[in-house]
């Protein structure tokens, strides 16, 4: 079956509250965090994802320049329901099931975890407002064989579904999908495609997460000052550094090893946290990633900041072109020797935007994919390149993984 996703993703607005003064936003009453439960199946499926997001992050980070983000769990919610629409046998989903942690599970393993994590994120904290989308739009043209999964869609996914003539409605079915987007990301993806991505046969999927949270300790603006920041070729520039006031900094917590320090900064009740790895010196966000990719996600506990600063940053329009990495991970298929794994004839990218100041963050992403069928540091100071992630706590499935290299 032949399918444009449109993994489309992350607009966050995170919104990191730090007024004039350095007593917190988010002092009012958040909810209880009650983690969410998973079943031991359902737990492979969190970790096959973000080992998958991780080797995708040292991917890009090799390759890509500059800085960048993308979102693995929404990637995830995709290829679950791009995998929903396969016939047996077919190689690519077959592969696809393996490197994302679905293989050993049944269908229903999968539709639980993901009607569990699009059910429950939403309810977490009163702090953080999370939500999740999925599209499909089937080419009435070629609706032959395509009622049971529109019915699957509908029922496991809580997806909209819509059927017209991608022959002679295309400028109908830009219009559908870019107010959907627009909709599902509170206005902060417009225009998502365009008349040519609209191809007879080609049908599309498409998934869009929203977040937007409050940190639970806040930066002060007043500390915010004109800093260096070494890039990994050496050149010095100069960013907004914000600093946390350090009866602040003293509740995040703190690892470190051999490659990279790291803190996690938790919105609201915790139970969402951002985390930055930043890479120690002779090591850099390559090694970090690696380390992910080769490792897992680390415990990030124990020690506590006495000192805490991460530069305002900004990345706009970020593009990584995500079907080169995928099709390493995937292989080739034995049916088609020497043949591209995914016979796509267009690309996979993200397009994503993520800006970080002390009265709030906004981000966001889009994924447009064509196929056929411990001791306290005296400082953390992230002065340097450094990996970023946004993950949901009780679970550890990582929603957004970027790196930052300096504003461009």
């Amino acid at each position: 079956m032949k399918y444009h996703v449109i993994n489309m993703a992350f607009a966050i607005l995170l919104a990191i509250s730090a007024g004039s003064c350095s007593k917190s936003e988010t002092d009012g009453e958040d909810i209880p965090f009650s983690p969410i439960e998973l079943t031991g199946q359902t737990r492979s499926i969190v970790s096959g994802g973000n080992s998958f997001g991780y080797k995708l992050l040292k991917e890009a980070a090799e390759q890509e320049e500059g800085s960048f983000t993308f979102s693995p769990l929404s990637l995830t919610f995709t290829l679950a329901l791009m995998c929903e629409s396969a016939t047996e046998g077919e190689y690519f989903e077959q592969k696809v099931a393996e490197i994302m942690g679905f293989e050993g599970g049944t269908t229903e393993d999968i539709r639980h975890y993901c009607s569990t994590m699009a059910r429950q994120l939403p309810g977490l904290s009163e702090k953080v407002q999370f939500t999740t989308a999925n599209a499909v739009v089937l080419d009435s043209d070629h609706e032959e064989s395509k009622a049971v999964f529109k019915d699957i869609a509908e029922t496991y996914y809580n997806t909209m579904v819509e059927s017209m003539s991608f022959k002679d409605d295309r400028s109908a079915i830009v219009k559908l999908v870019n107010e959907w987007a627009a909709t599902n990301t509170k206005g902060q993806i417009k225009g998502l495609i365009r008349p040519g991505d609209v191809i007879p046969g080609v049908d599309i999927i498409a998934n869009a997460l929203y977040f937007k949270g409050q940190w639970k300790y806040s930066f002060d603006k007043r500390n915010t000052t004109r800093q260096t920041f070494t890039g990994e070729d050496g050149k010095e520039s100069k960013v907004d550094m914000m600093s946390m006031d350090p009866e602040q900094s003293s509740g995040i917590p703190y690892c470190e090893n051999d490659i990279f320090q790291a803190v996690s900064l938790p919105y609201g009740n915790g139970a969402f946290v951002l985390t930055v790895y930043l890479p120690k010196p002779g090591h850099d966000i390559v090694d970090a990633a690696g380390y992910l990719a080769g490792e897992g996600t680390p415990t990030v506990s124990g020690g506590k900041v006495t000192e805490l600063s991460l530069p305002r940053f900004s990345i706009k329009e970020s593009n990584v072109g995500l079907l080169k990495y995928i099709s390493e991970s995937v292989g080739e298929d034995p049916s088609n020797p020497g043949g591209r794994i995914m016979d796509f004839g267009r690309d996979i990218h993200q397009v994503s935007s993520i800006e970080v100041d002390e009265s709030g963050t906004e981000a966001a992403a889009a994924t447009i994919m064509h196929f056929m069928s411990a001791t306290a540091p005296k400082s953390f100071c992230a002065d340097h390149p450094f990996i970023f992630t946004i993950s949901e706590s009780s679970t550890g499935a990582v929603l957004l993984a970027g790196a930052f290299r300096g504003n461009e």
